[in-house]
C-alpha cells in the first residue's frame, strides 16, 4: 500500500519571512534580487517601501552600491584618429540585470538619482540638419524608459533628473515613483527649455529667454534643485548661472560673485541649509572658498551672496602623487519638487 502523501508544511507567517529577509547580507544585493521572484508574497514583501526602510535600519547604512559606470576610450578611431569612446558596466556585487553591452556602450551618463540613471543615447544623435533629433533614457534596476526623441538643432545642452513624487522623502523610492527630465540647451543667443514627464510620456512646450550681453554659451552640467528651482552652471566668460523655475516655468540667469582669479569653469553647486539656499564652493590654490545666497531669481539679476569661512585643504593632506590643479565636485542632495 502507498503511504499517505505527507501535507505539505504550514507557510511561514509573513513576519517571520520579513526577519529573515532582513539578515540577508547588504553587500550582495542580487540575493534579495532572487528571492523577490520565488512567490508573490515575497516580492511584494520585499518591493516594499516599509521593508526597504527597515533593511537599511537594521544594517545602519545607505543602500548598497551595485556598481560603477565609467566612459573611456577603448580601441582607436579606424577613420579619424584618436580613441572610441564607450560606456561600461563595472559590477561591485554580483548583480548583473543591465542592458547587453553593445548598448549600454553607447549611452553616456548625464545624471542620477534615486537607483536610476539617465543617458544620452549617442548612437542616436547624428549631427545631419536633416535629422536634429535625439534621444534620452532612463535606467534602473528593474525598468528601461526610452524617451521620446527631442531637437538638439545646434544646442549646447545639459540636463538633469528629478523627482516629482508628491511626499517622497527619497528613501523609499521606487521604479513606479513619477519622474521628470529637464533639458536646457542654447541655440545662438537663445537658451530654451523643456521638461519630460513620466506620468505623460511627453516633452512640454519649450520655454525660451535670450542673453542680453550674449555672453552665456550653454548650460554646462546640473547643479541642485532649490526650492522649485533647479540650476545649471554654464559656458561662456561670464559668471552666471541658468536657473530653470519648475512651477512658474521660468528661465533666469543669476550672476555669481566677482572675485579676482576665480575658475569660474571650476564651481562646485551645491544646497545648502537643509536645501533651503544655494551655495556654491571653488579652489584657489590650497583654499577653499563657499558662498550661498537664499535670494537666487530673476532676470540677469545680481543677487547678494553671502561668504563664509575659508578653509585650507593643507591643512587636510590628500594623498596625491602629482600636483595636479584642485578640481571641484560636488555631493547632490536629493533633487526632488
Amino acid at each position: 500500500m502507498t503511504p499517505p502523501r505527507r501535507p505539505p508544511p504550514a507557510a511561514l507567517m509573513e513576519e517571520l519571512v520579513e526577519e529573515i529577509l532582513l539578515r540577508f547580507p547588504p553587500d550582495d544585493p542580487a540575493r534579495l534580487f532572487r528571492a523577490a521572484v520565488v512567490c508573490k508574497c515575497w516580492h511584494r514583501l520585499i518591493c516594499g517601501r516599509g521593508f526597504r526602510r527597515r533593511f537599511r535600519e537594521f544594517h545602519h547604512r545607505t543602500p548598497p552600491l551595485l556598481g560603477l559606470i565609467c566612459r573611456s576610450g577603448d580601441s582607436p578611431h579606424p577613420v579619424h584618429g584618436g580613441w572610441i569612446e564607450k560606456t561600461h558596466f563595472m559590477p561591485t556585487s554580483t548583480f548583473r540585470r543591465l542592458p547587453s553591452a553593445a548598448s549600454i556602450s553607447d549611452w553616456r551618463a548625464i545624471d542620477t538619482l534615486h537607483g536610476r540613471v539617465l543617458f544620452w543615447d549617442t548612437a542616436a544623435a547624428s549631427p545631419s540638419p536633416a535629422w536634429p533629433y535625439t534621444r534620452f533614457l532612463v535606467w534602473s534596476p528593474s525598468e528601461l524608459r526610452m524617451l521620446p526623441y527631442i531637437c538638439l538643432a545646434r544646442y549646447t545642452w545639459s540636463a538633469a533628473l528629478l523627482c516629482v513624487t508628491a511626499g517622497c522623502d527619497h528613501l523609499d523610492s521606487t521604479s513606479s515613483d513619477a519622474f521628470a527630465v529637464v533639458f536646457a540647451g542654447t541655440d545662438s543667443m537663445t537658451t530654451s527649455a523643456y521638461v519630460y514627464s513620466s506620468e505623460q510620456d511627453s516633452w512640454s512646450e519649450p520655454v525660451s529667454i535670450q542673453d542680453r550681453y550674449y555672453t552665456i554659451y550653454g548650460p554646462r552640467r546640473p547643479g541642485p534643485l532649490v526650492g522649485n528651482t533647479i540650476y545649471f552652471t554654464c559656458f561662456g566668460g561670464a559668471n552666471k548661472l541658468m536657473a530653470f523655475d519648475l512651477r512658474k516655468r521660468q528661465l533666469s540667469f543669476i550672476s555669481l560673485p566677482s572675485v579676482k582669479f576665480m575658475d569660474y569653469h571650476n564651481i562646485a553647486l551645491i544646497a545648502v541649509d537643509e536645501g533651503k539656499k544655494l551655495g556654491f564652493a571653488t579652489a584657489q590654490g590650497s583654499k577653499l572658498f563657499t558662498w550661498s545666497t537664499d535670494d537666487a531669481g530673476g532676470l540677469d539679476e545680481v543677487v547678494a551672496w553671502t561668504r563664509h569661512q575659508c578653509s585650507n585643504v593643507e591643512q587636510h593632506p590628500i594623498p596625491c602623487p602629482c600636483h595636479a590643479k584642485p578640481y571641484m565636485s560636488e555631493t547632490m542632495e536629493p533633487k526632488s519638487k
